[in-house]
């Protein structure tokens, strides 16, 4: 496998297989819609995503250097999520890490796409995905997740594979402000087990500042688009002994803020980005 393949796949998987919802907060009534609009990410002076809006305020595409996804609703509800990948990336051509222009809907070709369901309360009850496997526009299904609710929140995500079995779970823990304080992930897939092992964990700290990604919580997506804050320090263990991969880690992040209470810098160890409005 190549390099560009071991790094770009998992970012990937992590948005596609990985997300769960954070159903307690109406986007109309969220403060974002207006003047807190994040538009762009900016690293080193050059645009890497750009955020586009529907008439009505809502996130209706985001088109970043690697990957394209387009919203689509049906009124207040956003019922599926079509998305593509740059191909590029699979192969070991390092131009890859040289792209200016971002991925458009007149560029792109949708490789997958994410069909939401609700239930009668309107709650977020499940996703199913679909790829395009062999680049045909014949697309399989291939996964879906269930939710588990305490109250409004979701404390539970579950993945099934495409013969409906269950392969892997998420648990969650929140602070009182909304915020995923702990994250538990489990899987079935170990050979030595038939029983869920936890893989790892990771607990949460925060500031007390507006998340521009909260435009993304009706995507079902759980932790940095469905908290209401910005997270500030990750403190994460491996349960998998796994060569080369510390057991504990703890990652920083620190922000400049502009007067309206949104992050306009983002700052971390190795690196640094804007966001604008």
């Amino acid at each position: 496998m190549s390099a560009f393949l071991k790094f770009f796949v998992p970012i990937l998987l992590a948005v596609i297989i990985s997300s769960c919802a954070h159903d307690d907060i109406d986007p109309k009534e969220n403060s974002l819609y207006g003047k807190g609009q994040l538009k762009e990410e900016v690293v080193g002076g050059k645009t890497t995503t750009k955020f586009v809006y529907n008439s009505d305020g809502k996130i209706a595409e985001k088109e970043s250097l690697y990957f394209y996804e387009r919203y689509i609703y049906d009124k207040e509800r956003l019922v599926k999520i079509e998305s593509a990948m740059d191909p590029a990336m699979l192969s070991s051509n390092s131009s890859v890490f040289n792209k200016t222009e971002l991925m458009t809907s007149e560029n792109s070709v949708i490789s997958s796409y994410s069909i939401l369901k609700y239930d009668q309360k309107e709650k977020l009850s499940g996703i199913e995905t679909y790829f395009d496997k062999d680049g045909t526009g014949d697309f399989v299904y291939t996964s879906m997740q269930d939710f588990e609710y305490n109250g409004q929140l979701i404390s539970k995500c579950n993945l099934y594979n495409a013969q409906g079995e269950i392969t892997q779970y998420h648990t969650y823990e929140y602070d009182n402000r909304g915020n995923v304080k702990n994250e538990k992930y489990y899987s079935y897939l170990f050979l030595q087990s038939t029983s869920p092992q936890i893989v790892s964990e990771a607990s949460f700290e925060y500031d007390d500042k507006k998340n521009p990604f909260a435009i993304f919580r009706s995507t079902g997506r759980i932790g940095m688009t469905s908290n209401t804050n910005n997270i500030i320090e990750v403190h994460s263990k491996s349960y998998t002994n796994t060569p080369g991969i510390p057991d504990t880690s703890i990652g920083k992040t620190s922000y400049e803020y502009n007067p309206d209470g949104y992050p306009v810098k983002v700052i971390r160890e190795n690196d640094s980005y804007e966001y604008r409005y």
